[in-house]
């Protein structure tokens, strides 16, 4: 991804920072020689913050909690803020940490229908079925992966990060967003992760074409207004919509208010453990296959990863399907 990282910094740079708006990057380029940068974007202009720090002779681990947290310290410290927002921008594959495959370039999984003129997702094969066949031999990847060091933020990595940025850096205070410019990611168990760190939290279902946000087109509206966490949170949602409804259908994102998260959580506990004891009581296999039928392609929504399914239908389903 490392074309589309510096396609979404040039973005950020048509409308850069201003009275309203503070907006700073840590970059790690591909490739063991390029070391790790600290961005101000200004409009026209990027400024490596940390040019002649010890910091800009080192190439950091993304895949390490203490190097997130270090990049948090050092934006909550030189630009602070009323709000703050952290997107996490790489390949995502959701709640599964370890898989033995390298992380890929989500494009290659879209082809386009010259009878629509659109581009459609090739359901063909599921997302971690391809790929294991791409990249079999190597390392497992995740989100904010390093090439260069071979790791990863896995589900506890991120936790443990994200605690101790909440309690050191900003005072017990949540941000206010936390977003993922990746794939797969707005799924229950990443937001009950995410619910005590942030109020709200921005990501896609789906996998996202290697083009990501469109930095210029969400950052606009700052040139002349502020917005409420709530109101910039949705902004970003029509904002994706807007620029990707004319390119494909194949595409989701969405704002959750992680206060509702907590609710959620213990539903699904309460259900989760009745259908355990429906299944430690069942006759002729009746709740695996009405487990299974819910489920099913056919008749739930799911995703080019089809063992993500979509939490609602699937319930909806199985409302139906059991008595």
């Amino acid at each position: 991804l490392d074309y589309f990282a510096r396609r979404n910094i040039e973005q950020m740079k048509k409308i850069g920072s201003n009275q309203n708006i503070n907006i700073v990057v840590q970059l790690d380029r591909y490739g063991a020689h390029e070391n790790t940068k600290r961005l101000l974007i200004e409009k026209d202009v990027i400024y490596q913050v940390n040019a002649h720090d010890i910091s800009s002779q080192q190439k950091l681990n993304s895949g390490n909690a203490e190097t997130l947290i270090d990049c948090c310290r050092w934006a909550v410290n030189e630009f602070p803020a009323n709000h703050f927002a952290l997107i996490l921008w790489n390949h995502g594959i959701g709640i599964v940490d370890s898989i033995k495959a390298k992380a890929t370039n989500a494009s290659e999984l879209f082809v386009f229908n010259p009878q629509n003129h659109m581009l459609e997702l090739n359901r063909s094969i599921e997302f971690l079925e391809y790929m294991e066949l791409k990249n079999a031999k190597r390392d497992p990847r995740g989100v904010c992966f390093s090439d260069t060091y071979g790791s990863y933020l896995t589900n506890e990595k991120l936790d443990y990060a994200l605690k101790t940025i909440k309690k050191d850096i900003l005072n017990n205070n949540k941000f206010d967003i936390i977003g993922f410019d990746a794939c797969l990611m707005a799924m229950a168990e990443v937001s009950d992760l995410i619910a005590p760190y942030s109020d709200y939290m921005v990501a896609s279902q789906e996998v996202e074409l290697g083009t990501g946000w469109p930095y210029d087109k969400i950052l606009k509206a700052f040139e002349s207004k502020t917005f409420t966490p709530k109101q910039f949170a949705s902004h970003i949602v029509k904002t994706y919509a807007d620029s990707y409804k004319s390119i494909t259908k194949d595409f989701t994102q969405s704002a959750i208010d992680l206060k509702q998260i907590p609710a959620l959580t213990k539903q699904m506990n309460k259900i989760s453990n009745k259908i355990v004891k429906m299944l430690q009581h069942e006759h002729s296999l009746s709740v695996k296959r009405a487990l299974k039928a819910s489920k099913s392609k056919k008749v739930c929504t799911y995703f080019s990863e089809p063992s993500y399914i979509d939490l609602h239908h699937f319930l909806k389903n199985l409302l139906t399907t059991v008595d």
